[in-house]
């Protein structure tokens, strides 16, 4: 896979496929661990004297929950962070208001285009909608590691009519993750919580088969497991589809799957944080460990009452000598609330493609970078 430090980029026009997917509210970005995280590729950009468009998208159509917005607000967010660099938008990210502004842009300047997601085209990968965004450049850089297992317009489309490179966070990312999954110091162990369990079990059955010691499990996740196992618990109706594959992942790895002893439940419905006793020995396991990946909360972590499981995991994980690495939308939000996240050794961009990534699947953003 090449990368932007592999080509000749001076003076070339870039398209840059950024991950900015940021929460926004009352117009203003919450969290601007993603864009941090894209500002290395920019800097390298801006120094070659690339002309750089960024594309990226923010929400999705359609989803009351987490609605596609206006770009603008990152665009701010940016400009704070990088109070001498010169900035422009476009209010679309396609047409004569585009393709005029990119032409407009000078050597070390950055223009952003409106949200990819306000065009139908991009989800549904289009050709015409990928040819439009491949014209306004010369060349394609990668560096939206959170989109990588999409097939859309922006990840897969683009590189069929322009040249196509990674960007600094996306080889940071295929490097950090796939050292972790493939090659990991021993005692290695992996911490998953969260309530994705459709998600999570293909991360669990694959870090095992690769060799992976144990699995400290939590969350909503975890209801699923200790059903099979007869306890009494139940697994939300969300959940009873993978009753099944948790049933085939204990039968093969059995002991290495290490479950709560004790938690912090309503109504046996969903477990709201594990207990003392777990907590103790999810801490001794973590304290032996040479390699330790981390991806969702042991609970409800947002509620004071249920935040201590959570909170003394992290906090354990951080002070281990282990190579650490952790990710996921949840994970970071309370990394960030027990002031953890300078303390591990990677923190991931991705939230379900770090996952995937884990659980061994083909990236279609990645293979095509190939």
């Amino acid at each position: 896979m090449k990368t932007i430090q592999d080509i000749d980029l001076k003076n070339k026009t870039v398209l840059l496929r950024a991950g900015f997917d940021v929460p926004i509210a009352d117009g203003k970005v919450q969290d601007n661990f993603r864009i941090t995280a894209g500002l290395l590729t920019l800097e390298y950009l801006r120094k070659n004297h690339c002309r750089i468009i960024v594309i990226s998208h923010i929400g999705r159509s359609g989803d009351c929950e987490n609605p596609a917005l206006p770009i603008g607000p990152v665009v701010q967010e940016l400009r704070r962070l990088c109070p001498e660099t010169i900035f422009s938008e476009a209010h679309d990210c396609v047409g004569p208001e585009a393709e005029s502004k990119a032409r407009a842009i000078s050597p070390g300047e950055i223009l952003v285009l409106e949200n990819l997601r306000f065009h139908r085209e991009e989800e549904k990968n289009e050709a015409g909608f990928s040819r439009a965004l491949a014209c306004l450049a010369d060349i394609f850089v990668q560096d939206g590691f959170c989109v990588l297992h999409r097939d859309h317009a922006s990840v897969t489309g683009i590189p069929k009519y322009l040249p196509a490179v990674a960007g600094l966070l996306v080889a940071s990312e295929v490097k950090e993750l796939g050292e972790a999954e493939a090659n990991p110091d021993h005692p290695a162990i992996v911490v998953l919580g969260g309530a994705k369990t459709e998600t999570k079990i293909p991360v669990i059955a694959n870090l095992l088969q690769k060799g992976y010691d144990q699995v400290l499990v939590g969350g909503r996740v975890a209801n699923n497991f200790l059903e099979n196992r007869g306890a009494d618990v139940k697994s939300s109706a969300l959940d009873q589809e993978c009753l099944g594959d948790s049933a085939a992942i204990l039968k093969k790895f059995g002991p290495k799957i290490v479950l709560p002893s004790d938690f912090l439940w309503n109504n046996k419905e969903k477990i709201f944080d594990i207990g003392a006793k777990t907590i103790d020995n999810y801490k001794d396991i973590i304290l032996s460990a040479k390699t330790i990946i981390w991806n969702g909360p042991m609970g409800v972590f947002e509620e004071k009452e249920f935040e201590k499981g959570t909170m003394e995991i992290g906090q354990a994980i951080a002070k281990s000598r282990a190579k650490k690495i952790a990710g996921g939308g949840d994970t970071i939000a309370a990394m960030r609330k027990f002031q953890l996240l300078e303390k591990m050794d990677f923190v991931s961009t991705g939230g379900g493609v770090m996952l995937e990534f884990l659980a061994g699947k083909t990236l279609p953003g990645l293979e095509i970078l190939k």
